[in-house]
């Protein structure tokens, strides 16, 4: 097990969470999981980035 850093950038975690999670498969994935049960004009990819 690799040792954690001690200052992370929380940018950097934004980046490539970013990068492992398309807004298309975050708007589905929140679909099927309910949290949205109608369309808004918040869209759920907000809350992630």
């Amino acid at each position: 097990m690799s040792p954690i850093p001690r200052k992370i950038n929380p940018h950097e975690i934004e980046n490539v969470l970013n990068k492992m999670f398309s807004p298309e498969w975050l708007r589905d994935t929140a679909a099927k999981a309910g949290y949205v049960q109608r369309k808004r004009k918040i869209d759920p990819v907000t809350f992630f980035c």
